[in-house]
């Protein structure tokens, strides 16, 4: 028991020591190194800080998104935020890239895509151009 704590608290420190004090504020680099530690902690030090550097670089782009991607970005924040701002870094661009796919759609089979808003809407683009898709190719 002593030495599994001995070791957990070695991580922690290793971990701590490793993050540069300059990549983000204290409470992003704490919530990142808890959240890092616990998932890939097993395997290293090194694994630690990649996971620790993907993290704060995912918070920080999705910070930088433009104004019309606030609500995919509350939305994507919402539902994956326990498992790190990479996971909602990558909900986001594939909400956004579905959008863009969407406008297109939406020229060619205005129907299909206002059908698919109806249906599934709430559940974002991904969702609503998965639909499209489906319906696209049964015609």
């Amino acid at each position: 028991m002593f030495e599994f704590k001995h070791s957990a608290a070695r991580m922690v420190l290793v971990a701590l020591a490793i993050v540069p004090m300059s990549m983000a504020h204290a409470d992003l680099n704490d919530e990142a190194v808890d959240r890092c530690m616990l998932e890939v902690g097993e395997f290293g030090s090194a694994m630690v800080q990649t996971c620790i550097e993907q993290d704060v670089a995912a918070a920080k782009a999705v910070a930088s998104y433009p104004r019309s991607a606030r609500e995919t970005v509350a939305r994507c924040t919402d539902l994956h935020k326990p498992r790190g701002w990479s996971v909602v870094k990558m909900c986001v661009d594939r909400e956004m890239e579905a959008d863009a796919a969407l406008d297109a759609y939406a020229k060619q089979n205005p129907a299909v895509v206002e059908k698919c808003l109806q249906l599934v809407g709430s559940q974002g683009a991904v969702k609503v151009k998965e639909c499209v898709d489906r319906e696209v190719s049964r015609q």
